[in-house]
């Protein structure tokens, strides 16, 4: 069922975490043996392969406000993870770089993906000018207060901000086919031709 709808990534992560509960029950003697050992891993769907030309990226940034148009443009020239972006506080600012050391997921705040995540990234000086700019604009600018907060002052999440913010505007640029008003149960929320996400 999972497979019906979310990454070949995910997928497999969930089937070698349910084998690995599984196998600990075995040595624990809860159950006699274990049932997912012989699971195979089901058919995903394929990942989207879309990139954007220069022409659609200016278009998708011309739909986009001064603070998204920074955070489209760093994911673009720093190569973040959404999740990383969004859990950057003022501390991790400097002068030419960034610090990533945490990220932020629907679970909370945790440590970046990969050990090697955990490091500084240089920043562009066209990025630099209008983090200064983002960062004169913003009321609360205390060194662990994020840098990109929801309007509570939390970490964006970056499951709202695909569909809240990228998704919308690249169909207001004319790069991305809209969602037909009537679907049927099954049929896939985004034409992948003309997709765009992270």
């Amino acid at each position: 069922t999972l497979a019906e709808s979310y990454s070949r990534s995910l997928v497999k992560k969930l089937l070698v975490q349910y084998r690995a509960i599984l196998e600990e029950a075995v040595e624990r003697e809860v159950v006699e043996k274990n049932q997912a050992r012989k699971l195979t891993m089901p058919t995903t769907q394929k990942p989207c392969g879309r990139f954007l030309a220069m022409e659609e990226f200016n278009a998708l940034l011309a739909q986009l406000g001064f603070r998204d148009r920074l955070i489209v443009w760093m994911f673009c020239t720093m190569g973040f993870r959404p999740g990383e972006l969004f859990a950057l506080r003022w501390d991790d600012i400097e002068v030419g770089r960034v610090r990533v050391d945490e990220s932020a997921s629907q679970w909370g705040m945790k440590e970046p993906k990969t050990e090697g995540s955990n490091t500084y990234l240089p920043m562009p000086a066209g990025v630099q000018v209008d983090m200064d700019l983002w960062l004169s604009m913003c009321s609360t600018t205390s060194p662990a207060s994020f840098v990109f907060p929801t309007a509570s002052g939390t970490a964006i999440s970056a499951h709202n901000y695909e569909r809240d913010v990228i998704v919308p505007a690249a169909i207001r640029a004319g790069i991305m086919a809209a969602p037909p008003k009537k679907r049927q149960k099954g049929d896939p929320k985004r034409d992948k031709a003309t997709a765009v996400n992270f």
